[in-house]
């Protein structure tokens, strides 16, 4: 047998080969997915794999941890992602999913489902530590936004107010990633108020963004440990969309995206209660595509574990695996009919 000219290679170059085969590697999933392993391998770059033991043996363990993962919604996430034991999970290093959809279980009775947000997803895959986690704002999707059912959920008016909560639960209460990116095609969850005024429940959407999400993070892992959190905001016409979102390696450095803050407006402007948004007075159609960034320090330990799972929806899952809810039907697909979710 003649020897493969590849493995004459010395095995340093083998590796920085792999390395850049799987770090340019996106494996897309977009249909259900079940059992308890990962489906056939959706990429050309990782039949690699299969060419011989030798090579198998030297580049089996780097794949997991080099390649992105992309999932069309939350649901295709958790059909790939709970089958795994932790040990696998933990494997993982970048992650991008589309369309953030809350999970939405059907309530005992077979009345109405109830909307758990995505940062709840993440409590379902203990041992998760990315590097990087990418999600796509599902509330403000043009398919879903004229279903008054949508409103229910999340959508439709309360738009605006749920991407802002998507962003703010994901840096409090999920653990699992060094880096978030939150995409919206608009800048709505800025320009959001409460009826109330903010002086209730809803204070949080009166804060000066980014500067109390920078808040938030100091308050989780600790002060002065240079985490940080930028907003970014883009000219559509110019590329800046979901793709340049997850291609975009960089922070601000020759891409379609601009650092921006919201500061404290001039007193007397009239438009204190904006707290100086300069997109509130704008049209929806007007208003440009943002993206949050935040970052966690090296020093703090960004492994996700179950602690921080509702308790409602503990109760609801009852022990049971993701592929036994699925089984069961009590899983609301968003490819479904919505007003049959909701009704």
């Amino acid at each position: 047998m003649v020897e493969s000219s590849f493995l004459l290679l010395p095995g340093e170059i083998r590796l920085q080969i792999y390395i850049h085969l799987f770090s340019s590697t996106t494996l897309h999933f977009t249909a259900p997915v079940f059992g308890p392993q990962l489906p056939q391998l959706p990429s050309y770059a990782l039949a690699i794999l299969l060419t011989c033991r030798t090579i198998y043996a030297e580049s089996h363990t780097l794949w997991s941890s080099l390649c992105t993962l992309r999932f069309t919604n939350t649901g295709r996430f958790l059909d790939v992602l709970t089958p795994l034991p932790p040990a696998k999970v933990s494997l993982f290093r970048r992650i991008i999913v589309e369309k953030a959809h809350p999970l939405c279980l059907l309530m005992p009775g077979g009345g109405r489902f109830n909307p758990w947000p995505f940062h709840e997803a993440l409590a379902l895959l203990p041992g998760l530590q990315l590097e990087q986690l990418i999600v796509g704002d599902c509330w403000h999707d043009p398919e879903l936004e004229g279903e008054p059912s949508w409103q229910e959920f999340g959508g439709g008016w309360n738009a605006d107010r749920t991407t802002y909560k998507l962003v703010e639960r994901l840096l409090k209460k999920s653990s699992g990633w060094r880096e978030l990116r939150v995409f919206s095609p608009t800048s709505g969850m800025f320009c959001w108020m409460s009826s109330d005024n903010g002086l209730n429940g809803d204070r949080n959407m009166r804060w000066l963004q980014p500067a109390q999400w920078r808040r938030i993070l100091q308050e989780r892992d600790g002060k002065d440990l240079g985490q940080d959190v930028h907003i970014y905001r883009g000219n559509p016409h110019n590329g800046a969309n979901f793709e340049s979102v997850a291609t975009w390696y960089g922070l601000g450095v020759s891409t379609p995206w601009t650092s921006w803050e919201q500061t404290q407006p001039t007193p007397g402007t009239g438009a204190e209660d904006m707290q100086g948004n300069v997109e509130s007075s704008k049209r929806p159609n007007q208003r440009k595509p943002n993206v949050v960034v935040a970052r966690r320090h090296e020093s703090v330990s960004c492994m996700q574990d179950s602690s921080s799972l509702d308790p409602g929806l503990a109760r609801r899952m009852h022990n049971q695996s993701w592929q036994q809810i699925k089984e069961l039907g009590i899983f609301w697909d968003p490819r479904q009919d919505l007003s049959a979710c909701c009704s």
